[in-house]
């Protein structure tokens, strides 16, 4: 999602990626960045619970069990069918051969 289209915190995501980084030329970086937070969360939730971060069913259900998880792209949980309560689309269009942003639909 271009980051236009993100929360705050997806902005901040970005404009630090790139102060670090350098331009990032595609907008699935911040999908790739709360990806890696909800499983690194969920190892941590299993740490702190267990002590065996190698159990995978455990990590697995931890990660199912996330609730308003405040990320890159806002406040989101995994519902009963493990789909996430984020909603939003971005539209794009093709202009000169260039996929475009050109709306939200939230």
């Amino acid at each position: 999602m271009p980051s236009d289209y993100l929360p705050e915190s997806g902005k901040a995501f970005y404009r630090d990626y790139v102060a670090n980084f350098g331009q990032t030329g595609e907008p699935w970086a911040a999908y790739g960045y709360e990806a890696m937070s909800v499983a690194l969360t969920a190892i941590e939730n299993v740490c702190v619970k267990s002590g065996d971060p190698t159990d995978r069913r455990a990590i697995r259900d931890a990660v199912f069990a996330i609730r308003n998880f405040n990320g890159v792209l806002g406040n989101w949980s995994f519902d009963e069918n493990g789909d996430t309560t984020l909603s939003n689309m971005v539209f794009y269009e093709v202009k000169n051969g260039v996929f475009e942003p050109i709306g939200l639909f939230k």
